[in-house]
């Protein structure tokens, strides 16, 4: 799928300022990584996606960083060079690409890296 830069993020309805060039890799090996403006790696894992799913499913296994062991469910869809992530920080899936006030849901919008 690629390697990605949030462009912005959307946490229980609130916007959160993304930090700059916080980008996330998403490789045809089924490895993930999101790494700091630094280059250094926040989370490690892998991902597997369901295609035949509407909207489409992303489970993403973290390994590395501060939820080792932890899988986040989510949804994703993919619109030419912008890919939009809606995943909940609790144990179910989200249905929408929506981050309502007081939910535990985070909306990302990121944009594919160019060389």
């Amino acid at each position: 799928m690629g390697e990605w830069v949030v462009e912005s993020i959307l946490v229980a309805g609130q916007n959160i300022p993304a930090p700059p060039m916080m980008t996330i890799r998403l490789g045809a090996d089924g490895k993930f990584e999101r790494k700091g403006p630094d280059g250094q790696l926040v989370i490690g894992g892998t991902f597997t996606v369901d295609a035949k799913q509407s909207p489409a499913h992303l489970d993403i296994k973290q390994s590395e960083g501060q939820q080792a062991g932890r899988t986040s469910q989510a949804i994703f869809k993919i619109d030419n060079d912008t890919l939009t992530i809606c995943s909940d920080q609790g144990d179910s899936r989200p249905k929408t690409f929506e981050s309502a006030a007081g939910s535990m849901t985070v909306l990302m919008v990121l944009k594919r890296k160019k060389d």
